[in-house]
């Protein structure tokens, strides 16, 4: 997902959420902006497995 025009500085935290149709939970994990000019990767685990 990107979001044209909104700037984060480096090593800001941001949060990435998820949310399950199954029982409506919100899964939010919590990432930090990288100095380096590339997209930043957070992963969420939605399998219920994990």
């Amino acid at each position: 997902m990107t979001f044209p025009g909104l700037n984060v500085d480096d090593d800001e935290p941001y949060n990435v959420c998820a949310i399950s149709i199954k029982d409506f939970k919100i899964d939010c994990e919590q990432g930090k902006n990288s100095p380096l000019n590339r997209p930043e990767f957070v992963d969420i685990d939605v399998s219920g497995q994990g």
